[in-house]
């Protein structure tokens, strides 16, 4: 029962840590929200609701005044395009290697009971979970690239919902741990 328990006390803290990011990256997407819609309104309010400009020139009618609108609606947009291209991340080919591979490092908190278990050598998991990462990585670099609907798709899905989608099934994985440790 010594081994149950700390596969419910790692459990525990995988499940605690994927909350507490989870929760981190919601928190930062909310108040990006927030920033950018008191900017947007700050925007908004500064050109319909001029301050009192005493003395100012009018605009002309000639069609220059049209010609500054479309120029201050150009420079929202684009400000508002810069703002949505923040959250993307562009990463070099090395990256893609190096978080493919650190991704294989979930399975390590089950290594330990299969390699104790008999079930498989180190060497054995070690391998596996070499070849798994790199068909990963072919499956990612060469069909979803090729993929674009997919790929706006699943860039589409905030990161705080796959964190928290993992912590759901962690959590749901120690307490059936926790229950099943009951009944024995």
């Amino acid at each position: 029962s010594d081994g149950k328990n700390e596969e419910i006390l790692l459990g525990s803290i995988g499940a605690g840590f994927c909350w507490i990011i989870a929760a981190a990256l919601y928190i930062k997407k909310w108040l990006k929200r927030r920033r950018r819609a008191a900017a947007q309104s700050q925007f908004q309010q500064q050109t319909t609701h001029p301050t009192d400009n005493y003395g100012s020139i009018d605009r002309p009618e000639d069609g220059t005044g049209e010609l500054l609108q479309d120029a201050e609606q150009s420079l929202s947009c684009k400000a508002d395009s810069d703002d949505e291209d923040d959250d993307r991340i562009q990463l070099s080919p090395w990256a893609v290697v190096s978080f493919t591979f650190l991704g294989a490092l979930d399975e390590i908190s089950y290594f330990p009971s299969l390699v104790l278990g008999g079930l498989f050598t180190p060497l054995d998991l070690c391998l596996g979970t070499f070849f798994a990462s790199c068909i990963v990585l072919v499956v990612v670099t060469l069909f979803l690239s090729r993929c674009k609907p997919l790929l706006d798709w699943l860039d589409d899905i905030p990161l705080y919902n796959i964190v928290g989608t993992f912590a759901i099934v962690l959590t749901a994985g120690v307490v059936w741990d926790v229950l099943a440790d009951n009944d024995d």
